[in-house]
C-alpha cells in the first residue's frame, strides 16, 4: 500500500515538475514581451533567497527534535505523535506563508495580464521548492514528496479560490488541507518508525524473523 501511494506521488510530481518547467517559459517570456521583466527578475531573486528564509524559519523545530528522539528512544507512541503532528504542521504553515507571499505578489501588478502573473508566480513558488527536492537526489523521503505535492496543491486551492470569490463568493478553506496533509505526514512518519523498530528487533533476535513475534 505505502509503495503504490509513493508511485502515485512521484507520477503527480512528474508531472506537475513538467507543468512547473512550462508555466516558467511561458509566463517568464510572456511578461518580458509586456513590459514585465522586473517581475520576472524578482521573481528569480525571490527563489534564490527562499532556501536560506526557509532554512531560519525552521529553526524552532530544531528546538522540538531532542524532544522527538528521547521519546521514541523511549517508545512513548502518543508523544512522538504529537511531536511528529506540531513539527510537521509547523512546516506546513510555513510553506503555506511562502506560496501566499508568491501568490499575493504576483496578484499585486493588475495591470498585467492575470495568466502570465499566475504561470510566473506557480514557477517562482516552486522553483526552491523543486531545488531542495532534487538535492536530496535518491535519498529524497517521502516526506519532502509530499511537501512538493503540498505546496503546489495549495497554489492550485488558491487560485480556485480566486476563481470562486469572482463568481460564487466563498473560499475553500485553505486550513483544511494544511491539516489533512499534516495529519497524513504524521502517521507516516510513525508508521515508518515502528516498521524501522521492528526490522531492528528482527535482526537482533528480539523478534523471531519466520513469525514475527
Amino acid at each position: 500500500m505505502k509503495r503504490l501511494f509513493l508511485g502515485l506521488v512521484v507520477m503527480c510530481m512528474s508531472s506537475l515538475m513538467v507543468l512547473n518547467l512550462l508555466s516558467g517559459i511561458i509566463g517568464g517570456v510572456w511578461l518580458v514581451l509586456t513590459g514585465g521583466w522586473t517581475i520576472v527578475v524578482l521573481g528569480l531573486i525571490y527563489s534564490v533567497i527562499m532556501p536560506w528564509g526557509y532554512s531560519l524559519a525552521l529553526l524552532p523545530n530544531l528546538l522540538l527534535v531532542p524532544f522527538l528522539v528521547k521519546a521514541i528512544d523511549k517508545k512513548w507512541r502518543p508523544l512522538v505523535g504529537t511531536l511528529s503532528f506540531v513539527i510537521s504542521g509547523y512546516g506546513n504553515v510555513v510553506l503555506t506563508i511562502w506560496v501566499i507571499f508568491v501568490f499575493s505578489w504576483v496578484l499585486s501588478y493588475s495591470s498585467f495580464n492575470i495568466l502570465p502573473l499566475l504561470l510566473w508566480g506557480f514557477s517562482t513558488m516552486m522553483g526552491p521548492i523543486g531545488y531542495m527536492a532534487l538535492k536530496e537526489g535518491r535519498d529524497a523521503s517521502l516526506g519532502t514528496s509530499i511537501a512538493t505535492l503540498f505546496v503546489q496543491l495549495m497554489y492550485f486551492l488558491l487560485c480556485l479560490n480566486l476563481y470562486l470569490l469572482n463568481v460564487f463568493g466563498f473560499v475553500v478553506p485553505i486550513w483544511l488541507v494544511i491539516l489533512i496533509f499534516t495529519s497524513a505526514t504524521s502517521v507516516m512518519g510513525i508508521t515508518s518508525f515502528l516498521n524501522t523498530k521492528k526490522e531492528e528487533q528482527i535482526e537482533t533476535g528480539v523478534i523471531d524473523r519466520e513469525t514475527n513475534i
